[in-house]
């Protein structure tokens, strides 16, 4: 009763040791190429602020607001608040997410003088990773 066992769990063993490396292989192979991240100023024409650590640049026309990550974005799950301060608070608007891939156009509401910054919050790291001032910007 053992030999058979024995037989089958070779078997199995000698099976796996040369498919599995064969199907790593193939799943390195099939993978999805990495997006291309778009990250040129040539987005945003005419006038734009740079954030407070330079990590987003920010344009307000229309009562839109458009933003686009600079090279050296790299934080998870990131949403853009509307605030009155550099913090994100019970009186904080969101604006919504932010995808540092793409050019993000978030509608703005009718701006006061108590709502005048634009913060970007990751939940995911539980801090504000950067700020600008919409002073002058319409």
């Amino acid at each position: 009763m053992i030999q058979p066992l024995r037989s089958v769990h070779r078997f199995v063993f000698t099976f796996l040791a040369a498919a599995l490396p064969l199907l790593i292989a193939t799943g390195m192979l099939a993978r999805h190429p990495e997006p291309a991240i778009r990250r040129s100023k040539s987005l945003l024409t005419g006038n734009f602020l740079v954030s407070q650590k330079h990590l987003v640049e920010i344009q307000v026309e229309n009562r839109r607001l458009k933003a686009l990550a600079t090279g050296d974005y790299n934080y998870p799950e990131t949403l853009v608040y509307l605030s009155g301060s550099r913090t994100v608070d019970s009186n904080s608007r969101l604006l919504g997410t932010f995808n540092a891939n793409n050019l993000n156009t978030y509608e703005l509401p009718i701006l006061d003088s108590s709502s005048r910054v634009v913060v970007f919050y990751s939940p995911a790291l539980s801090a504000i990773l950067d700020s600008a001032e919409l002073a002058g910007a319409r």
